[in-house]
């Protein structure tokens, strides 16, 4: 089921994208991560990465982020982030939610059936 689909869709195809990040703080700077990650979690996580709590930049403001910069630093760390809201569309009635391995696609305009749920191992 890897990147199955195009762009515009729910099915992983469609939702990963690629990044990159670099410093002289990383411990191994050639490695490729494939944490689990959304794009709320970079503020937070570039943040972690200059050693300093979000607290410390941004007040009492909340964030949606997570920090998961010592999941980026070290391949040993797990990410800490478990679960990922993909969308939630109404206009075309599809949805989508992940939580760990496991994902559930909604909707007439990917499914006849309806829905499916699926590991993405």
């Amino acid at each position: 089921m890897l990147l199955y689909k195009v762009k515009n869709t729910l099915w992983e195809g469609g939702v990963r994208g690629a990044a990159f990040i670099w410093s002289p703080l990383l411990k191994d700077r050639s490695r490729v991560s494939s944490q689990l990650m959304h794009i709320q979690d970079w503020i937070p996580t570039l943040i972690g990465g200059i050693g300093v709590n979000a607290s410390q930049v941004l007040g009492n403001k909340k964030l949606d982020g997570i920090n998961i910069w010592d999941s980026l630093n070290d391949s040993k760390e797990p990410s800490p982030r478990k679960d990922l809201l993909h969308n939630i569309d109404d206009a075309y009635g599809n949805e989508a939610v992940r939580v760990g391995d496991w994902k559930l696609m909604h909707g007439e305009f990917v499914f006849p059936s309806g829905s499916q749920l699926f590991t993405l191992e």
